[in-house]
């Protein structure tokens, strides 16, 4: 199916539901393709990167995705959810353009950000400058390479955005083993094969597709404009809280027990336990999600309700399916796709793979508050989950160490997923 295709409205129910099929295949063979490749590139990186070292990258890593989160993930999100009104609209290239200008003013703060903070951060450690250079280049390409896949799902072409995906989740650990045997374990040399992985992808990307919306429609109307700043704006603390929530755990666990082996250790075992759940969520939500805002978009109640009935259920099912297939064969799971000096990350997965599975049924819940644009109650349902996290993990952590993280895990998704369904339940305003 072509792009002009997909982007034509469908006839019939039966119709409908077959553009989704299909659009639906490519996004499992990219998602599965992805997550198998992450399984592998994270049992041969853990193989020979230490704990130290793997958890010292991941705070840095985190750090950067802090960035990105709250400068660029706020506009990414408008876009997505008024695509489909580009498209009735026949404004896509305006969209697009838009976009880009708001993600170039947003990466120069970025850059600033992030190039004073390394500089800091190698001044008092003692690591090389050329680390600050690298990091500069993984901002530049991380949010480059977040923009155009989110683009191809908003137009529903997802298979160029299986075929990236799948190619960079292969790149990545393949260069980083590479970089560290042939230059040693060091920090700067890990972030140079990442910088350079996710730049090999926008050379395949640039060189091999045709970009979502690039030269389809005219200018972004002054009105939609305003629209997509309104609805923007209240997604920019709600970036923050969200990666409150999801990864400042490893930072509780570095600030109170000064054990950067630890945070590796966790780390992995905390990405190696929630990819299936990513992946099942990615499979559903990259589907449905494009269809669901469109019928949104046009008002038409039955199909969004039916669309997202059927997301809701397959969700909740896989991941409970999943859940306890890991609790059950979690010593196997750990044993197959972790380095031995990071087995210790068993004691972790089942608190992960339960706080994950609230995760995935709340994520489902607040895609119905952001296509309905209600980012005030996505902010309010965040808020909870950033505050319950705070409050949660402290004081685990202080007496257990990380395997308190780990015993937070459930209890704040699980709160946050119950202010979400309790939002719901409330007409807006």
């Amino acid at each position: 199916m072509s792009p002009a295709e997909e982007s034509k409205p469908s006839r019939g129910l039966l119709g409908r539901y077959r553009a989704i099929i299909g659009q639906g295949a490519w996004v499992f063979v990219g998602q599965v393709s992805t997550g198998i490749l992450t399984l592998a590139g994270t049992r041969l990186i853990t193989q020979f990167v230490n704990p130290e070292l793997y958890g010292l990258v991941n705070l840095v890593q985190n750090a950067l995705v802090l960035l990105r989160t709250l400068f660029c993930s706020p506009t990414i999100n408008a876009g997505l959810r008024y695509y489909p009104d580009a498209e009735r609209g026949h404004f896509v290239s305006g969209l697009r353009a838009a976009m880009r200008r708001s993600l170039g003013m947003s990466l120069i703060a970025m850059e600033i950000i992030a190039v004073g903070g390394g500089l800091i951060w190698t001044w008092q450690n003692g690591a090389p400058a050329a680390l600050v250079a690298w990091l500069a280049l993984f901002v530049v390409a991380d949010v480059s390479r977040t923009f155009e896949l989110s683009l191809f799902n908003a137009a529903r072409r997802q298979r160029p955005a299986a075929i990236l995906g799948a190619a960079e989740t292969l790149i990545r650990p393949v260069l980083v083993v590479g970089a560290v045997l042939a230059f040693g374990p060091r920090i700067e040399v890990v972030f140079a094969a990442l910088a350079l992985s996710i730049v090999l992808t926008l050379v395949v990307l640039f060189t091999g597709f045709r970009l979502a919306g690039g030269d389809v429609g005219g200018n972004l109307p002054p009105q939609v404009a305003l629209d997509m700043r309104r609805y923007a704006i209240p997604l920019v603390p709600i970036a923050f809280m969200t990666w409150v929530t999801s990864v400042s755990d490893r930072y509780l666990i570095e600030w109170l027990s000064h054990d950067t082996a630890s945070v590796g250790v966790y780390a992995a075992g905390y990405g190696l336990v929630s990819q299936p759940f990513l992946l099942l969520h990615g499979v559903v939500a990259l589907t449905l999600r494009p269809a669901y805002f469109a019928a949104v978009s046009r008002a038409d109640g039955t199909q969004a309700k039916r669309i997202f009935g059927t997301w809701l259920v397959l969700s909740a099912l896989a991941c409970s399916s999943t859940a306890a297939v890991i609790f059950l064969a979690r010593n196997l799971i750990v044993a197959a796709f972790l380095g031995p000096q990071f087995h210790s990350a068993v004691a972790y997965v089942p608190w992960i793979a339960l706080g994950y599975l609230f995760y995935v049924v709340e994520q489902v819940l607040e895609q119905h508050l952001l296509a309905h644009k209600r980012t005030l109650a996505v902010l309010l349902s965040q808020t909870c989950g950033a505050v319950a996290s705070l409050g949660v993990t402290i004081p685990l952590v202080a007496k257990f160490g990380a395997l308190g993280a780990a015993f937070a895990c459930p209890v704040y998704f699980s709160i946050q997923c119950l202010v979400v369904a309790a939002l719901l339940s409330r007409p807006r305003g």
